[in-house]
């Protein structure tokens, strides 16, 4: 059995695009699938990753490439005839170009799968919002619906296409906690008095950073909490939320960082933050960050958006801060911040490390894939 994996991550693990796409991948080989990834660089490539064989195409460029990757099966029509797979799954492509690659696995007897993680609303010039706006929403509404099935990365979208009936299962980003990278251990001991915040990833408008930053920058936590940014430089943080006040000394900006290093610095820190508005994108998506962090063992500060409320445990596993205002937000933070060190290292250590590990995900993929 083959499965054919697609769409504009950028391989081996370069976004968490192609991190989810890895995870989602090895459940797939535990089912017994030869697995092959065809993702998107500037740069195409072809190398070995996780035991898979991962190719970059070239990402499209002149008029003609985006024609071609939006509007027909070219991309991908020759490695479908070269590989022959019994099943190809689609991350979150194009509406047009998906629909002809169904039509054209249909003649093959593959079945198509699409991977949804997204749901969101277009930005940029009023041409780009127009076109990206319809391509949205004729994917989510019109062709993701006629497909074999749908992974479905939050209750939301499972919800939504359980209505429409078509099969679909409930997939959120996973990890492989053997990975090097989740192994490394950082000593509660080394920690001190300070309490460590941090944030990785990249926020766009879809986080508060900004209002956290204001929080935590107050003077009488500058000597009580420190916040590392990972994902953007403090030059881009004040340009992407017009942020104009000085930024004090506790808090740091390191931009984009390896992804191992970005595990390592989170493990390091007492919790991750992050503070999500609650509209359609956040509501049908799924925060990487809190999987990432709830693997490596860290309490997560956040607001309830997606499903969130499935796994977040109100002072057990982290804390649930309150956005409906800047004050509800403020008293929720600062709530924490009066923590005791014991208090802190107490709720660390009863985080379930194995909360998304892509193993306890296998018997679930399996029934599913036995359905369509």
């Amino acid at each position: 059995m083959r499965l054919l994996y697609l769409g504009g991550f950028d391989l081996p693990d370069n976004n968490a695009a192609a991190q989810r796409v890895i995870s989602n991948a090895k459940v797939f080989r535990e089912l017994g699938y030869e697995v092959k990834l065809m993702g998107l660089d500037k740069t195409p490539s072809v190398l070995e990753y996780a035991g898979f064989q991962c190719v970059n195409l070239k990402y499209p460029v002149s008029f003609k490439e985006w024609w071609e990757y939006v509007f027909t099966l070219n991309w991908y029509k020759k490695e479908i005839d070269s590989f022959r797979p019994s099943i190809v799954v689609a991350y979150n492509h194009p509406a047009v170009a998906l629909k002809h690659i169904h039509k054209y696995c249909q003649k093959l007897d593959i079945k198509v799968l699409a991977d949804c993680t997204e749901w969101y609303s277009p930005e940029g010039s009023f041409l780009r919002r127009l076109i990206k706006g319809w391509d949205v929403k004729k994917r989510m509404t019109k062709v993701h619906p006629g497909l074999e099935g749908i992974i479905s990365i939050s209750k939301y979208l499972q919800d939504y296409y359980t209505s429409k009936r078509v099969k679909s299962i409930q997939l959120p980003p996973l990890v492989d906690l053997e990975e090097e990278k989740w192994k490394v251990n950082e000593s509660l001991a080394e920690r001190g008095d300070i309490i460590k915040l941090i944030y990785a990833g990249s926020p766009g408008h879809k986080d508060w950073l900004d209002k956290v930053v204001s929080i935590v920058s107050v003077e009488r936590f500058r000597d009580r909490v420190s916040m590392e940014v990972i994902g953007l430089d403090d030059n881009q943080f004040q340009s992407l939320y017009s942020y104009s006040e000085p930024v004090p000394g506790n808090i740091r900006f390191a931009g984009r960082l390896p992804h191992p290093e970005v595990i390592r610095r989170l493990k390091g820190s007492d919790f991750q933050i992050f503070i999500r508005e609650d509209n359609l994108m956040t509501t049908a998506g799924f925060p990487t960050k809190f999987v990432e962090s709830i693997s490596a063992g860290v309490p997560v500060l956040t607001n309830l958006t997606s499903n969130l409320s499935d796994y977040l445990r109100d002072g057990a596993n982290g804390f649930v801060l309150q956005n409906e205002n800047e004050n509800a937000l403020r008293e929720s933070i600062d709530r924490v911040l009066s923590l005791s060190r014991e208090e802190i290292d107490a709720i660390r250590t009863s985080v379930n490390r194995s909360t998304f590990d892509y193993r306890r995900y296998v018997p679930k993929v399996s029934e599913f894939l036995s359905d369509i």
